[in-house]
């Protein structure tokens, strides 16, 4: 649901327009099937992905799952940069 909410809010903050993070000719834009996309990422992609990720059990893999996550992992490389 957040991520359904943020592209429609990119969607207005943006409309007609390249995002900073955006390649140079591509404008933001809303249509229906990307919407289905991301609504029904978690119950048709998410797995395939952590299932493709059993794969890489030696790699250290930090699975990011809300925006809490983010945070916390910011600030420990932070500290972590900072010899903390």
């Amino acid at each position: 649901l957040l991520c359904t909410y943020r592209i429609v809010k990119r969607r207005f903050m943006f409309k007609g327009k390249k995002r900073p993070d955006m390649t140079e000719g591509c404008e933001e834009k809303l249509d229906l099937e990307f919407v289905k996309w991301v609504w029904k990422f978690n119950k048709n992609e998410r797995p395939k992905i952590l299932e493709k990720l059993k794969n890489y059990k030696d790699k250290k893999i930090i699975v990011l799952n809300n925006p809490r996550d983010v945070d916390e992992l910011i600030k420990n490389l932070k500290e972590n940069q900072n010899g903390e």
